[in-house]
């Protein structure tokens, strides 16, 4: 009887050296713009919580303290000729 062949298991196809630095260098590159990205999404969220917080302290204090006419606000010559 023939003896059969082992099965052979397919091989990783192994990127060339040149590639693989390329490759190595995309990756990096894509990295720093990830964290440059989180970085300014940080900020952004951090200001849009601020400015949601000055705006309800804002009007907080407009509901509980309303504001009263001010008298440098000048009179129309309507009213004052009445």
């Amino acid at each position: 009887m023939r003896a059969e062949p082992p099965e052979t298991q397919p091989q990783p196809i192994q990127p060339q050296p040149p590639l693989a630095a390329a490759a190595q260098a995309a990756l990096a590159h894509c990295e720093e713009r990830l964290a440059a990205l989180e970085k300014t999404v940080k900020i952004h969220d951090k200001t849009i919580k601020r400015g949601i917080e000055l705006a309800a302290s804002y009007l907080n204090n407009e509901i509980h303290q309303p504001q009263k006419p001010s008298n440098d606000t000048p009179q129309s010559s309507h009213a004052a000729s009445r």
